[in-house]
């Protein structure tokens, strides 16, 4: 028996939880905010996320009319809204285009290792307004763990000019409860190339060996240590003291006090607005622990200390192409992969719509996506490397 001929089926947004919420709420939502003398109102950004997510698949606004000229048959098919915040469909399409392309012209065939890193509360919520910030915050983590695979080298006789380390970071906006958790997925080379071009032969990959708990201990309480001085310098922390304590600066609440109070709720997971607004929020607080903490092991490979976590103990082999497909779909957009479970440990009503869209929408022209030594590479393997600058946002 002939196996069945698979037919394209056009996807119903409508059908699915998170729509129906969007679309019974936010009306009702932003004529409380029009009302209200105190409120500025959302961003524009955040009202265009959800009005072009409501218009996304549905025929009514917009098709592409498709017909076989053998068989006559025609299909119908649906405009997408080709928004990042929070639009299933069309962050699942990026998804796999972003990770196709990662492993057909990016990453070279040598290992690599996955580093997640989880930073404080507090820094959670500054970095979620700020891309100055998140920027700052990001390039201490690379160098850092780039500075790890440049040691090992070095201990192994290798000369420090002579080296070039890589890594594809992802930036997170969100948890398992979909809620405001600003964190980074960073896939680095497990080792370093060697440029050998001054010699006329071609760059050699140098292997790195697998980081030991105390190595990735090590790594992150300089992460820790960095970041927590950066932080004094930006005026977020008091200086002179021991204990990192929050300044209480924060130019988001001078300029969008509602989009402040809304990301603060979302990053601890209380409910911003309706009946229960204000049940059970607590203070921030500093969470940055205390000077000369030492750094506590969760697991093989993973430590925390200061609030900042890091794990890396997923470490993929060079043969190994569909793991790295699959890791880098997992840090690429995980709001593609939101499941209703998630939808029902928030609260109910606007309270998800509300501390759900403000917090995972990116604000505009904000990197989610950032290379680092690509074009190093260039130079270096240019059958590998894709036509790109050394940091490119998507």
């Amino acid at each position: 028996m002939a196996p069945d001929v698979p037919t394209y089926e056009s996807r119903d947004p409508s059908r699915t939880a998170l729509y129906q919420v969007i679309a019974e709420h936010l009306e009702t939502f932003l004529a409380s905010l029009a009302a209200d003398p105190e409120a500025k109102g959302l961003p524009a950004y955040v009202q265009r996320e959800f009005y072009d997510y409501l218009q996304c698949g549905i025929l009514a606004h917009g098709f592409l009319r498709m017909g076989c000229d053998t068989c006559k048959k025609e299909v119908l098919l649906a405009f997408s809204c080709k928004r990042r915040g929070f639009c299933p469909s069309c962050a699942g399409r990026r998804m796999a285009q972003t990770a196709a392309h990662l492993v057909e012209c990016v990453i070279p065939w040598v290992p690599t290792r996955q580093w997640v890193v989880s930073v404080p509360i507090p820094l959670r919520y500054w970095m979620s307004s700020s891309r100055d910030l998140t920027a700052q915050v990001h390039t201490i983590i690379r160098t850092t763990i780039a500075q790890y695979y440049v040691s090992q080298a070095v201990k192994r006789g290798v000369e420090r000019q002579h080296m070039q380390p890589g890594s594809v970071s992802f930036i997170q906006r969100f948890g398992s409860s979909i809620n405001l958790n600003l964190h980074f997925h960073v896939v680095f080379l497990e080792g370093v190339f060697l440029d050998r071009t001054d010699q006329g032969l071609k760059p050699r990959f140098v292997k790195g060996e697998p980081p030991s708990d105390a190595d990735v201990a090590d790594v992150v309480q300089k992460i820790s240590r960095r970041v927590i001085r950066k932080l004094r310098r930006l005026g977020y922390l008091e200086t002179g003291m021991d204990v990192p304590v929050a300044t209480g600066y924060d130019p988001l609440l001078d300029t969008e006090p509602e989009l402040a109070r809304t990301m603060a709720a979302s990053v601890k997971q209380r409910i911003a607005f309706g009946e229960r607004a204000g049940e059970k929020v607590r203070r921030i607080g500093s969470g940055f622990g205390y000077e000369g903490e030492q750094p506590e092991r969760k697991g093989p490979r993973c430590a925390s200390v200061n609030g900042f976590s890091l794990h890396a103990n997923t470490a993929i082999p060079a043969h190994r192409r569909d793991q790295i497909s699959w890791s880098a779909c997992f840090a690429i957009q995980p709001e593609a992969r939101c499941r209703l479970s998630g939808l029902r440990r928030m609260p109910t009503g606007s309270s998800f719509t509300v501390s759900t869209g403000r917090g995972l929408t990116a604000p505009p022209v904000s990197n989610c996506h950032r290379w680092s030594s690509w074009r190093n590479f260039r130079r270096l393997c240019p059958c590998r490397v894709p036509t790109l600058c050394a940091t490119r946002g998507v």
